[in-house]
């Protein structure tokens, strides 16, 4: 798969209707959810749904479905390194090297040209100062300055805002191979314990999260039986997070801003429902570094965005000792590291 981002720089406007808002709305509360289950809750044919879907796939729209992972459950840490970098025609070569390392899950130009961010995962603190040691070495001339900060937690919020002011479908899919049930009782202290088999299906499954079970299983010559009690224990422990769309949201007008926010005495359990009940914030991010929270949202313009600030900094005038922000520009990369 070439491009797994939500920005490219061939962006075009696309046109997307109510019904094909619900269905991506449906499939990123669970992007496992079958054709047939998101038909009867939107009282649409199957074959409707599927076409749908491939229609949106087809016009580069729809760029795929993702598994999020738990790096921290996978027994790895992830550092965010942001990158002030001199003016040079050298940064595709830089770019593409980040892209092309194993280590780097996703890759994106913040602000401008010369703003580089990018995260690496590593199993160790020595493994990370190697990496970090050999690309100072390589590219210290193109660097000005950097930042690093680990990352603590991640959260995906879901994408509300594709139906802000309409009624959302629900579906009660409690069985069948999207294992919502297994993620409603997901229990992230259980031990957890991967082998060969289960990371080759994390593997198959990070890029592809409609892969069907069957595909697993043939290519693994495993059962099928076997690779969905495998997946069930692998959401049950929190390996798995979720299942997603990922797409280009910039072809609907939509612009990608991070909000960073540096917290003192802030209640994260009241901080966390409210994200998540906002229809614009896609992501959240805990962080250990120059800034505790990292908030990704997709609004229409910059007004709107700051019109979320506004809101949040009310809300939590006592707790926000400073904030600051960053338009995302192009993202080049998003694979997360699973051996």
């Amino acid at each position: 798969m070439e491009f797994i981002g939500q920005l490219d720089e061939q962006q075009k406007k696309v046109q997307v209707d109510i019904l094909d808002r619900k269905i991506l709305f449906l499939l990123s509360k669970n992007a496992r959810y079958s054709e047939s289950s998101i038909a009867s809750c939107l009282k649409i044919s199957k074959e409707v749904v599927h076409y749908r879907i491939k229609r949106m796939q087809q016009e580069k729209f729809l760029t795929g479905f993702i598994t999020v992972l738990n790096d921290q459950r996978l027994g790895k840490t992830v550092h965010a390194i942001n990158l002030s970098l001199h003016p040079s025609p050298e940064h595709e070569l830089l770019i593409n090297r980040l892209v092309n390392d194993s280590h780097i899950s996703n890759v994106k130009h913040y602000n401008s040209l010369l703003d580089l961010q990018f995260s690496v995962t590593t199993t160790s603190l020595s493994e990370f100062v190697q990496f970090f040691d050999e690309l100072m070495n390589h590219h210290h001339h193109l660097i000005k300055d950097y930042n690093i900060s680990t990352i603590l937690s991640e959260q995906f919020m879901g994408l509300d805002f594709l139906l802000d002011g309409i009624e959302k479908p629900l579906i009660q899919e409690k069985k069948g191979s999207s294992f919502q049930k297994e993620f409603q009782s997901a229990k992230t202290h259980l031990p957890l314990k991967l082998d060969d088999k289960d990371l080759a299906i994390l593997s198959a499954l990070k890029l592809n999260a409609r892969l069907p079970i069957l595909s697993i299983s043939q290519s693994l010559h495993l059962s099928t039986t076997s690779v969905q009690n495998r997946i069930q224990q692998l959401i049950k422990t929190g390996a798995i997070k979720c299942f997603i769309p990922y797409i280009s949201l910039s072809n609907l007008g939509y612009q990608w801003y991070t909000l960073h926010l540096r917290t003192k005495n802030l209640s994260q359990s009241t901080f966390t429902q409210y994200v998540q009940q906002h229809p614009n914030i896609v992501w959240m991010t805990k962080r250990l570094g120059k800034w505790n929270y990292h908030l990704n949202m997709w609004v229409k313009n910059n007004t709107e965005f700051n019109k979320v600030v506004q809101e949040l900094g009310h809300t939590f005038k006592d707790s926000i000792i400073a904030y600051d922000s960053s338009l995302v520009h192009k993202q080049y990369k998003f694979n997360q590291k699973v051996e």
